[in-house]
């Protein structure tokens, strides 16, 4: 009991030495200052926790955007390149193909081109060609028959009959002859008028022309006669000098001709040879 007396008495003393110190403390100006500070201290440390939580929440939430975006890349990647083989395939597959098409147009050119060729030897062959000083040049002539009557005013007779045509420079289809060799030639052209009663009209006029651009008249022929029943010949024949291609043939410029109807009785015919080849 002794003992614990003098122990409470320092305990006594050590508490009201405390209070006292904080008394004073409490009286002390700057104290006040140092713990007024020392409170907005800690106000701004609370403060500062309370921001820093947000950021660091932000922040967080933001990583795990990022995060997810470089796995919806990293997954986006490997798509890529599990379909990378497949592309390769693809553009190789497209690639074989472009090949193939330009293969198939270039064998179609090569094709027209042999076509064209052939074309050309075609024509070439089935026209007939001659040299200045080819004997056979001096062997053209022709003499040809209309089996029919013919009234288209403005155009060259045709014919369907062909007696002669040596140089094959006559198309009997088109009526025209087409000068092989350039020179003297001789042509003659007969035809009967139809009768007025049939025609309606007393006159024929014919011309042996060269086709060009514009077209020569080489001669005429005409007929007018106001017999309404008679039937009357028309002539006409030139020897003119030619040029290499020109085209020669004989047009209806009026009236309508008459053709009979016996075979052994033609009335319309054309006729021409090479006189003489220009050396």
């Amino acid at each position: 009991m002794e003992n614990v007396f003098p122990i409470f008495l320092i305990v006594t003393i050590c508490i009201a030495t405390i209070l006292g110190v904080v008394e004073g403390l409490n009286s002390n100006t700057e104290f006040k200052a140092c713990s007024h500070r020392l409170d907005t201290i800690n106000n701004q440390i609370e403060k500062m926790k309370i921001s820093m939580k947000s950021e660091n929440e932000t922040i967080s939430l933001k990583l795990d955007f990022i995060t997810g975006k470089l796995e919806n890349h990293s997954l986006i990647q490997i798509a890529l390149n599990n379909k990378m083989p497949e592309l390769k395939i693809l553009i190789s597959n497209i690639t074989t193909r472009q090949e193939n098409i330009e293969h198939g147009l270039n064998n179609t050119i090569e094709i027209q081109k042999k076509l064209d060729s052939n074309e050309k030897l075609l024509t070439d062959r089935s026209a007939p060609k001659f040299s200045q000083n080819d004997a056979n040049s001096r062997r053209i002539a022709f003499f040809v028959h209309s089996n029919t009557g013919f009234n288209k005013t403005g155009s060259i007779i045709p014919y369907q009959i062909v007696e002669l045509n040596y140089g094959n420079a006559l198309n009997i289809t088109s009526g025209t002859f087409n000068v092989p060799v350039k020179g003297i030639y001789h042509f003659y052209f007969t035809a009967l008028k139809m009768k007025k009663e049939l025609s309606g009209t007393s006159s024929l006029t014919v011309q042996l022309k060269q086709i060009g651009n514009p077209d020569k008249v080489i001669a005429e022929s005409h007929i007018n006669s106001n017999d309404w029943y008679g039937w009357f010949p028309v002539h006409l024949q030139a020897t003119v000098h030619l040029e290499l291609n020109s085209t020669v043939g004989v047009q209806l410029l009026l009236g309508t001709i008459f053709e009979s109807s016996e075979k052994n009785h033609l009335l319309t015919s054309f006729g021409g040879f090479l006189v003489n080849p220009d050396n």
